[in-house]
């Protein structure tokens, strides 16, 4: 199974390097900015969730707020139907919500999720060199480990083996008395 991708990054490696800068104190600033904002994604994911949730639920506070639920009628028909209809209550003032209300609510909710979703674009395109420069630097590291380890190597051939030298020369000389 595949993971979303985001920017240049799967998401496991965006999870990767937010456990790797975690353990670091956060030493990489580049990643660190990559965790915040799968962190601010994450919380907006979670927003969305909850307001299509609520969306969902919205007609049915406004029907029932009003009286006017057609499913409440039909199970009052049909619980009994020897039982008379209650008269029906005029909706006062009061239990009236006004509907330009709810519209307000949600205009202002939409409002604010432009907001935010432009302000994630704009961080989105700010992290984006972010992710070349933290590849350019995996890359650096890379030659800079092999570059060490080919010093260490290339030390080891050409450090003077005297230990096996004075052994050998001991050995000569047991051999020859």
């Amino acid at each position: 199974m595949r993971e979303r991708r985001i920017g240049n990054m799967w998401r496991g490696e965006i999870s990767w390097k937010r456990k790797e800068t975690e353990a670091n104190g956060y030493e990489d600033e580049a990643a660190h900015a990559a965790v915040l904002v799968e962190d601010e994604l994450q919380k907006n994911r979670e927003t969305g969730a909850d307001l299509r949730g609520n969306k969902r639920h919205c007609p049915n506070i406004y029907c029932t707020s009003l009286r006017a639920s057609c499913t409440w009628k039909q199970q009052l028909s049909s619980i009994s139907a020897t039982v008379p209809a209650p008269p029906p209550i005029p909706p006062t003032n009061a239990e009236l919500p006004a509907p330009s209300a709810v519209h307000c609510a949600f205009s202002e909710l939409r409002t604010e999720l432009r907001h935010t979703k432009a302000s994630l674009a704009s961080d989105v395109d700010k992290i984006r060199p972010l992710e070349d420069m933290i590849a350019e630097y995996d890359e650096i590291k890379t030659v800079v480990v092999a570059l060490r380890n080919s010093i260490h190597a290339l030390s080891l051939r050409t450090q003077p083996h005297s230990n096996m030298d004075q052994q050998i020369a001991k050995l000569k000389r047991d051999l020859i008395s």
